[in-house]
């Protein structure tokens, strides 16, 4: 009897896993014997420069990531990176010491030269604290 239930319940079951199983690749047609996977799903390759937006100087060590996410690298020596992203749809956020925080939407772009503006901080906004002490040695 368990051995008749067992059978009936894989001969339900399995037909509808497969059936599952085929429609994970949206936009495929059904029946299709196509492998390939959609552009839509595959990781693109942005690459490009990070620069001073006054003066033209790269910027090495910068900050990127996709924005939302926890993807991201940072520039070389020469303010250039390369970034695997989910989608060209994408927006990355450029961060670096002293510049201003900056959004660049991908738009199916896979070369980008970003400039980030100097944040510039001006003398009444700086606060600078000092401690003395001395120290008696008997």
């Amino acid at each position: 009897m368990k051995t008749k239930l067992l059978l009936i319940g894989i001969m339900v079951i399995l037909p509808m896993v497969l059936t599952a199983q085929a429609g994970v690749f949206a936009g495929m047609e059904t029946g299709s014997t196509s492998t390939e996977i959609p552009v839509s799903m595959q990781n693109q390759q942005v690459s490009g420069t990070v620069t001073d937006a006054h003066t033209g100087e790269t910027l090495p060590g910068a900050n990127i990531l996709v924005k939302g996410t926890n993807i991201g690298t940072t520039t070389n020596i020469e303010g250039n990176f390369q970034l695997t992203v989910p989608s060209l749809q994408d927006t990355l956020v450029f961060a670096y010491i002293g510049y201003h925080r900056t959004e660049v939407p991908i738009d199916g772009q896979t070369q980008l030269t970003v400039e980030l503006d100097p944040d510039v901080i001006m003398g009444e906004e700086t606060v600078v604290i000092g401690y003395a002490g001395t120290i008696n040695r008997r």
